[in-house]
C-alpha cells in the first residue's frame, strides 16, 4: 500500500519589531516558510507557515509656537525647542510613530537708552527712569521694550571772569577796557545748558623796580646754567592769575664774591712747652670764628695737651666762607724738682742737697744762701751738692734758700725755693 504525504498550511500576520521563533528559525519578513515532520504512517508531513509582516508606520508633525504660550503633546507641556515622538498603535495592531519637530520662538527683547533735555517729554514719560512697554510681534509671541531714560540738567547761570594784558578780542573785535558780554552755551543735544556771562578785566601797566644786588659765592646755577662771574638780568614778575600779565620788572645785579684765603700763624719761633700760653694770629677775611668760640683776630691759647687741633672759619660775607686748621705741638716740662730738706749726718742717706732732674737740661747756676743772704754754696760740674757744710764746718740747723738756674731748648729757666737743714 502506498501511503501519501499529510499537508498543513497556516497563516500567521505579526508586526516588524515582534518576530517569531519556526522551524529555528527568528523570522520578521513577509513569506512562505516549511518545516517537515513524519506522520503517523511514517511518511513526510509539511507544515507550511505563510508569513504575513506588517510594517510600522511614522507621521511627522511640524509646529512653531511663542514661548509664552506652550504646547501640551504626549502628557507634557512643551516650550522648549527640539524633537519630540508618541507611540501608538495602528489599525493593523502595529506601533505607529508620531514625531514632533518642534520650535519654540522667545520672547522678543530691546533696549532703548536715550538723552532727553530738561522738561522734553519722551513717548508718555518726562521723568528719569527705567520703563518697559510689554508688545505683540507678527506672529503673536511677546515683545518686551525697555526704555532708559535720562534727562540733562536744567539751564545754570555762571560767571566767568578774565584777567587780560592791555586789550583783548571778542567775536572779532578789539576791546581795550574793562566790558561783560552774554552767552547762551547749548549742549550736544543743542538744549540750553549755560547762560554766560563773561567778564573781562583789563590789567595795569608793568612797574620796574630799582637795581637788586644779590651776592652770591665763588658759583651760581641760574636757570640751568654755572656761572662763576658778576652778571645783570632783568626778572619779570607776573601776575598771579591767568593770563600772567607782566606786572613788575625786576633788574638785579649778580656780584660774584671769592672765598677768602685763610691763613693762621703762630706767634713764636720757639718751641713750646705744656702749660705756656702762645698767640695765633688770623689773616685772609674780615671776621672770623675760632673753634674756641672766640670772634677776635688773634687767640691766646694755653697749651695743656701735646697736640692742640684749632680750626679758624673766616668770611667777608657771610655765606662765603673758607676754614683751616692747625695743629700746635707742646713740649713736655722737664722735671727738676728739689727735696723739702736733707739730713747730712753721714749715714750715706740724703747727705747731700741736690736737685733731681729728666730730661736734657743744663743747669748752669745752683747756688745756696742762708738766711741773711750769704752764699753758703756754688755749683760746679764737678760737685756732688750742698754737704751742709760752709767754710769747712757744720751749718747750724734751719732753713736755707737756693737759686737754680738751667737752660733747655735753648731756653732759660730760673728756679727758687727753701729747703731746711736737719741734724
Amino acid at each position: 500500500a502506498v501511503n501519501d504525504t499529510t499537508r498543513k498550511d497556516s497563516f500567521r500576520s505579526i508586526c516588524r519589531y515582534q518576530p517569531i521563533t519556526f522551524n529555528g528559525q527568528t523570522l520578521n519578513t513577509s513569506g512562505v516558510y516549511r518545516d517537515t515532520f513524519v506522520n503517523a504512517a511514517g511518511c513526510d508531513s509539511l507544515l507550511v507557515l505563510n508569513l504575513t509582516v506588517n510594517d510600522t508606520t511614522r507621521k511627522d508633525s511640524f509646529r512653531t509656537i511663542c514661548k509664552n504660550q506652550p504646547l501640551v503633546f504626549n502628557g507634557q507641556t512643551l516650550n522648549i525647542s527640539g524633537v519630540y515622538r508618541d507611540t501608538l498603535v495602528n489599525s493593523k495592531g502595529c506601533d505607529s510613530f508620531v514625531y514632533l519637530w518642534l520650535r519654540v520662538k522667545d520672547t522678543v527683547r530691546d533696549t532703548i537708552l536715550t538723552m532727553r533735555c530738561y522738561g522734553e517729554k519722551y513717548r508718555s514719560y518726562t521723568n528719569p527712569g527705567i520703563y518697559q512697554e510689554f508688545l505683540k510681534t507678527t506672529t503673536g509671541c511677546d515683545s518686551v521694550l525697555t526704555i532708559i531714560l535720562d534727562y540733562l540738567p536744567p539751564k545754570r547761570e555762571e560767571r566767568l571772569v578774565f584777567s587780560v594784558c592791555g586789550s583783548y578780542t571778542y567775536q572779532s573785535k578789539i576791546y581795550t577796557k574793562t566790558d561783560s558780554f552774554l552767552e547762551i552755551i547749548r549742549n550736544r543735544l543743542g538744549c540750553d545748558s549755560v547762560l554766560l556771562e563773561k567778564v573781562y578785566v583789563i590789567k595795569p601797566k608793568a612797574f620796574v623796580h630799582p637795581v637788586k644786588l644779590i651776592p652770591f659765592c665763588e658759583e651760581i646755577n641760574y636757570l640751568g646754567s654755572s656761572r662763576r662771574s658778576s652778571f645783570e638780568v632783568r626778572d619779570t614778575i607776573r601776575t598771579q592769575d591767568p593770563p600772567h600779565c607782566d606786572s613788575i620788572y625786576q633788574p638785579s645785579y649778580y656780584q660774584r664774591f671769592a672765598k677768602p684765603k685763610m691763613q693762621i700763624t703762630l706767634q713764636t719761633n720757639d718751641s713750646v712747652l705744656r702749660g705756656e700760653n702762645v698767640i695765633l694770629v688770623a689773616s685772609g677775611a674780615s671776621q672770623y670764628m675760632w673753634s674756641t668760640g672766640l670772634k677776635n683776630a688773634d687767640l691766646t691759647l694755653k697749651l695743656e695737651d701735646e697736640i692742640t687741633t684749632i680750626t679758624l672759619r673766616g668770611w667777608s660775607i657771610p655765606f662765603c666762607e673758607d676754614s683751616t686748621t692747625i695743629q700746635v705741638y707742646a713740649t713736655e716740662r722737664p722735671l727738676l724738682d728739689l727735696p723739702m730738706a736733707f739730713s747730712p749726718n753721714g749715714d750715706y742717706k740724703n747727705d747731700y742737697f741736690i736737685p733731681n732732674t729728666k730730661g736734657f737740661l743744663t743747669i748752669t747756676a745752683f747756688d745756696v744762701y742762708n738766711r741773711w743772704g750769704e752764699k753758703l754754696y756754688s755749683h760746679t760740674p764737678y760737685s756732688l751738692g750742698w754737704d751742709g757744710t760752709f767754710k769747712n764746718a757744720p751749718a747750724q740747723v734751719g732753713v736755707y734758700s737756693y737759686y737754680i738756674e738751667y737752660e733747655y731748648l735753648r731756653r732759660r729757666f730760673i728756679k727758687t725755693g727753701e729747703f731746711q737743714l736737719l741734724r
